[in-house]
């Protein structure tokens, strides 16, 4: 997974993506999507004062999970802001608007990369 915030929205692989996708769509049912391309997941919130979204996470192999915020780290323009990389196997890029509310730190001597909520 490369870490890019000069992109705009996180990148995942065919199936993670799919997954995602399909169980955020299943939290949003009470939306309305917007008609377009059938592979986004975009929503009408006119008219909505108050729109739940769901919590997303991601998690990494050793059991790292990073909880997004919500709305700004799941949701770009009401649409869902993750893209296809491209298929399994293929590198994820977690991208600028997940790393909004969240602070990276460096772990030099240790080769890790970490992250913080809240902390920017």
């Amino acid at each position: 997974m490369l870490v890019d915030c000069g992109s705009i929205i996180t990148m995942l692989p065919t199936t993670p993506r799919a997954k995602l996708k399909s169980a955020f769509r299943a939290a949003m049912a009470a939306y309305p999507l917007v008609p377009s391309d059938p592979d986004e997941t975009c929503y009408n919130f006119t008219g909505y004062s108050n729109v739940t979204v769901p919590k997303v996470a991601l998690t990494f192999s050793g059991g790292v999970t990073i909880d997004l915020d919500v709305p700004n780290g799941v949701l770009l323009d009401g649409c869902l802001a993750f893209g296809e990389s491209g298929p399994d196997g293929y590198g994820g890029t977690i991208s600028n608007v997940q790393m909004r509310t969240l602070e990276m730190l460096y772990d030099i001597r240790g080769g890790r990369l970490g992250f913080r909520p809240g902390a920017c």
